[in-house]
This record gives structure tokens, sequence and C-alpha cells, in this order.
């Protein structure tokens, strides 16, 4: 058996009262238990989604801290790197410019010697400049050119450059640790002023004397291209011979009458740049460097690596292999500015390059992914943190409401319990109400009068029960005075009845050995318009008369005995058989008369 079987069958013994608090009960507790539910997961459903809102707040807000701090880190290391450019490229347009000065001047002395007196010079003075030492040299391409007049005196008018020279070596000197300017003329003499150290001076005297060194300047890069080129020019980046340390030179021709007459030089070490990319340590323990227009890393703050310096100026990084390197370069090598991502070894790195104006190289600023988004981790992880605290703490006054509902849920069974049973009472007793008058009125007691006053469907029932009740005792009035009437009628039919067949043909007996008849009719009703009639009209005619009145009852059967007595009165005065079809005639038109 079905559950809703075993359930229907048990609630058909018991009282409309006690099905009524069932049911009340039942829809109180599972309205309770649905709101329960509900409430539950609600409350639960909300435990969860806080959870998950704070994981997504966290993972949004490391998310956006990531973006911030890339965008942040993109927009430093680009200005960083430009800064970075800006200032490489004014140390080169210092050189730049001290180099056009010095050309300038040796241009204007050589085309108006008459302006200027000779002056001799020793060969060597040192000079101490506070900082650096000032040594200024003589080289000639051949011994022969110490004796010869003419190259003297041009020697001697090249002297009037000198404190221009030092004038220029007291201006660079704060930030110039090593420079070298060089007058090659092109009659064979050279006029060099170096500015370094004290100690370098001595060593690089001594390196000279040791390896019988012989400068021979026209075979130097800077002399030849200059004059290949007759326009100022930077050389290729070169190792110094005494330190090692790379360098570069920036020449211009000099010219005497519009004809070159030699090229004037300043050559300065990178050691002079260093500081400018090694003084400020860059966020997110970044590091710079610059990259030569050849893909060589020219100075670092790198010390081991793939960015490291290449003194040796062996390694382009094109070479190394990988893609997104070589890309970079080709993008740095291009003159462009941008920040990119870049993976190294399994390292990413933020990677921001700016060109150095007309030198062909690139200053680029470098700093790893993980070094900035340590505060966004740090962040992310102490909002979930703070994420699962919250959560924790919802969970304890999620268990401290589940109490209360619990018992909230036990009062309002125990109350359901209560109003259940007064409502199931008031229901109920208008109905033992009427039921106990519907027994007395089924007794027969038409005058009771049922009195609820429920306001409801029960009332409207007992108003119905009264109004039948009237209806019911005018009924019963009213048949029982049917019921006489139509005994009364039923008693003068059967006198009709036994009139009606008082009026057929009862004797049969005609004494007659030739025929015998008999005759019998069953009406339909009491009384009814079928007839039948016989008589003997002679000796030798039997007349037998049959017929069939239209309609039933006393009409018909008064037509009846009207029409059997025209017929037998017209047919009595036949002579002639011949004559009954003017019987019917005249007794079918008697009848229409009536």
């Amino acid at each position: 058996m079905k559950l809703g079987d075993y359930i229907k069958s048990k609630m058909l013994h018991y009282s409309i009262r006690k099905r009524m608090l069932i049911i009340l009960l039942s829809m109180s507790i599972s309205i309770v238990l649905l709101m329960t539910l509900v409430f539950s997961y609600g409350i639960f459903g909300l435990r969860n989604f806080a959870l998950e809102t704070g994981r997504e707040i966290g993972k949004t807000s490391a998310e956006n801290s990531r973006a911030a701090l890339e965008e942040e880190a993109k927009d430093f290391l680009l200005l960083y790197a430009l800064n970075g450019s800006e200032k490489i490229h004014n140390y080169l347009d210092v050189i730049q410019s001290h180099t056009e000065m010095i050309g300038r001047a040796m241009t204007n002395i050589m085309s108006n010697p008459s302006r200027y007196n000779p002056i001799a010079i020793n060969e060597e003075i040192i000079q101490d400049n506070d900082q650096n030492t000032l040594l200024i040299t003589t080289w000639y391409q051949e011994d022969a050119g110490r004796s010869n007049p003419q190259l003297q005196y041009e020697l001697m008018q090249t002297n009037n450059v000198i404190p221009l020279i030092k004038e220029i070596a007291r201006e660079i000197s704060p930030s110039v640790t090593s420079s070298a300017v060089c007058i090659a003329s092109k009659t064979g003499f050279m006029l060099m002023a170096e500015t370094d150290s004290k100690d370098y001076i001595e060593n690089e005297l001594e390196y000279e004397l040791e390896n019988n060194f012989v400068f021979n300047f026209k075979d130097r890069p800077w002399y030849n291209q200059a004059i290949n080129e007759d326009r100022l020019i930077f050389t290729e980046v070169f190792a110094d011979k005494v330190s090692g340390n790379l360098g570069m030179s920036c020449a211009i021709p000099y010219k005497a009458n519009e004809e070159i007459a030699g090229v004037a030089m300043i050559g300065n070490n990178f050691s002079d740049i260093e500081p400018e990319i090694f003084k400020a340590q860059i966020k997110y323990d970044g590091f710079c460097f610059i990259l030569d227009d050849k893909g060589r890393i020219l100075i670092s703050q790198k010390q081991e690596g793939i960015f490291a310096s290449d003194k040796y100026l062996s390694v382009d990084l094109r070479t190394l292999g990988k893609v997104e390197l070589t890309n970079v370069v080709e993008q740095m090598l291009s003159g462009k500015s941008d920040v990119v991502k870049i993976n190294l070894d399994d390292e990413e790195y933020f990677l921001a390059f700016a060109p150095i104006a007309e030198s062909g190289w690139s200053y680029a600023a470098v700093a790893k992914v993980s070094k900035v988004l340590e505060k966004a981790e740090k962040s992310s992880l102490n909002i979930s943190a703070l994420a699962l605290e919250r959560v924790s703490n919802l969970a304890s006054h999620i268990k401290i409401t589940m109490f209360f509902l619990i018992a909230s849920i036990v009062l309002i069974f125990l109350m359901a319990t209560k109003i259940s049973q007064k409502i199931s009472n008031g229901f109920v007793k208008p109905l033992h109400i009427l039921t106990d008058g519907v027994r007395e009125i089924a007794n027969g007691n038409f005058d009771k009068k049922l009195d609820i006053r429920t306001n409801d469907e029960l009332e409207h029932l007992a108003d119905s029960f009264n109004v039948m009740t009237d209806e019911l005792k005018t009924y019963m009035d009213n048949l029982t005075k049917m019921t006489a009437d139509k005994e009364r009628i039923a008693t003068e039919l059967n006198v009709a009845t036994n009139i009606q067949i008082s009026m057929l043909p009862r004797n049969f007996n005609f004494n007659r050995d030739d025929f015998e008849i008999y005759a019998t009719m069953h009406a339909a009703k009491e009384v009814g318009g079928d007839f039948y009639d016989f008589y003997l009209l002679d000796e030798n005619h039997l007349m037998i008369t049959i017929a069939d009145v239209s309609g039933k009852g006393v009409p018909a059967a008064l037509f009846m005995a009207n029409s059997k007595t025209i017929l037998k009165n017209f047919a009595m005065t036949m002579t002639n058989p011949d004559d009954l079809s003017a019987v019917m005639k005249l007794a079918n038109d008697q009848l229409c008369q009536g």
C-alpha cells in the first residue's frame, strides 16, 4: 500500500476535529520546516557567499594591486630609463660641444696665424688641479719632427689653444675623472693634454717607457674617421691600453683656409659615465645598463649574468639564442622607447629602454616582476587572512543564530498546537450544532431552526438548512394534498374503466351454428379510445367494428363512446352491403360536425 493511501485510510477513521488538528499541525510544521530550510540555506549560502566574496575580493584586490604595481613599475622604469638616457646624452653633448669649441679655436688659430704669437712650452708640464692632474705631452710622428722649423712653428702656434684646454679641464673635472684632449696635425705632431689621477698618469708614463710605446696618431680610428668624413664623429667603443676600461673618442677636423689641417679630439673613459648609472639604486632591486649600437652591454650595474658589463665587447645579446631578448634588443637598437615584459631563464623581468640621442645607444632599466609584485602578494595574503577571520566570526554567529532558530521552532510548534486545537474546536462546534439540527429535522420537526453565527460558509450552510426546512415543510403539505387528489382521481378513473368496459359487448352467444365470436380489450391506461362492436344486421349479415381513437385517457374514451353509437345507428339502417361506404361517410360527417 502506498504511503498516501495508508494515510488516507487512517484519516477516514478520525473525527473531523482530529483531522483538522492534524492538518493544521501538519501545515504549521511544514511551514516552519520550509522556513527553517530556507533560512538555513540562506545563512549557509550567506556564509559561503561571504567566504567566496572574501576570496574574490582578495583575488580582485591582488589582481588590481598587481596591475597597479605593474603600471607603477613600468612608469617608474620608463621614466628612469628616459632620465638616464637624457643624462648620458647630456654628458656626450658636453664632450661634443667641447670638441667643437677646440676645433673652432684651432681653425681660427691656423687660419689667422698673424693674430697669435708662437708659444714655446716644455715637452711635459704636470699641473696639480685639486682632484685631477693635467699632463700635457707632445708627440711626433717621426723624430725628425723635433728639428723641423716649420713643424715647430706650427706647434708653437698650436700651444695657443692650451689655455682653452686647461679651462675645459677645470670645467669638466668635477664630473669627468679621466679624459684626453688631442690636437693632431697633418704635418706630423700631436699635442695631448690628459686629465686623470696622478697615479694613473704615472702608471701610463711608466707603461710607455717600459714598452717603448710609439703613438702613431695617424693610425688611430678617430683621426682617420674625422678626416675621411670631414665632420664631428664619435668613434667605436675601445678598451684603454693602461686600465683596460672601455672608452670612446669624439673628434672633429680643424682647418686652415678651408683646408683640413688636423683633428681635434676629446677621449673619455666610461668610468666617467658609470657614476651616472651607479649612484642611484632602482626600486624593486632593479638595475640599469647601457647597450651600444651593436647589441653589446657597455656599462651595467649587474656584475654577472646576461646583463653584466661586457668589458671585452664580445657578446651581442642577439646571438644568445633567446628569442624574447633578441626582439627587445632589436627594438632598443631601432631608437624606440618602451617597457616590455620578458622571460629569461624562468625569471620574468620588466625592461624599460630609451634611446641615447645621436649615439645609437640605448639606456635600459630592469626589475624582476616577482620583486614588483611582492607587495601585491602580501596584500592578497593579508586580505585572504582577514576574509577567513571574518568568515570564522560569521560561522560563530551562525551557530548562535541556529540555536535561537531551533528554540524558536520548538516554541512555534507548541503555539501552533494550541492554536490548531482552538481553531479545530471553533470549526467543529458549529458542525455539531448543524448535525444535531439535521437529525431533529430528519425526525420530522420541520419547525426546527439552526442558529449559527460564524460569518463563514457554516453560517451560510445553516441558513440554507433553515430555508430547506421551510421548503420541505411546504412540500410535505403539498404532497399530502396531491396524494388525496390522486386517490380521488384514481377512484373516478376506476369507475370510468368499469363504465367503458360495460359499454363493450360481452354476450358472444348468438345461438348460431355457423360461426362463433369472441373479443376482449386491454386499455393502455385506465380508460382509452380503443373499442370493438359486433351485431347482426339481418340473418345473413354480421357487422364487426374495431376502432382506435387517436389519443389516450378520458377524452379518447368519450370520443370512442360517441363514435360507437353513431356507427351502430347508421349501420342499422343499411339494406344492402354496398351501402357500407355511405354509412361510413355519413358517420364521418356526423363526427366532424362535433
